[in-house]
């Protein structure tokens, strides 16, 4: 069964911050596995942007220059991350295995947006999204995307039983107001 966890509340003290993974000599992103995975979700990437794109056409248009700068800023991360023109979400999580409890993403913009799929074997696993008030139940099945602002809805997934992983796209506030 699964357990639940919490959830990244990012550093809100701090501006965008590279990882130390990411840059120099210890870039775990120069390694051919992790290029292949990165290269293996582009399609998720591609599909996120047009979805997001067609939801809120100026949002997508900050979130892009957002990406834009911060790859100027990093070399590293222009090669790494910019796997397909329309990169967007500078935050990638990948739960396994994981509970998540209904919660806020209290570091990411109010007028910003998370895009989720799942991946795996499993029975249960439904998504909860709505207010304080309101929770709405969905069936979350393998390979259904989702688009909410995750900072405004709370959201969670119900017990499971089998294997779950996620990909979970986002882009952090401070990441969000970087290029304005």
């Amino acid at each position: 069964m699964s357990s639940p966890a919490s959830h990244s509340t990012g550093q809100p003290h701090r501006g965008p911050v590279v990882s130390s993974e990411s840059l120099g000599e210890r870039n775990v992103y120069r390694y051919e596995p992790v290029q292949r995975f990165l290269q293996s979700i582009v399609p998720l990437q591609q599909a996120a942007a047009i979805v997001f794109q067609l939801l809120e056409p100026e949002a997508c248009k900050r979130y892009k220059r957002n990406f834009e700068a911060l790859a100027a800023k990093y070399t590293t991360m222009r090669s790494t991350f910019r796997t397909t023109p329309r990169a967007t979400f500078l935050g990638l999580a990948i739960p396994f295995q994981v509970r998540v409890l209904p919660h806020k993403d209290n570091a990411d913009d109010p007028e910003g947006y998370v895009g989720m799929t799942n991946l795996g074997t499993y029975t249960g696993g439904d998504l909860i999204v709505g207010s304080d008030g309101t929770m709405l139940r969905f069936a979350y099945r393998p390979g259904q995307f989702v688009v909410f602002k995750s900072a405004l809805l709370r959201h969670g997934v119900m017990p499971f039983e089998g294997k779950r992983r996620a990909l979970v796209l986002f882009s952090h506030e401070a990441v969000w107001k970087f290029a304005d």
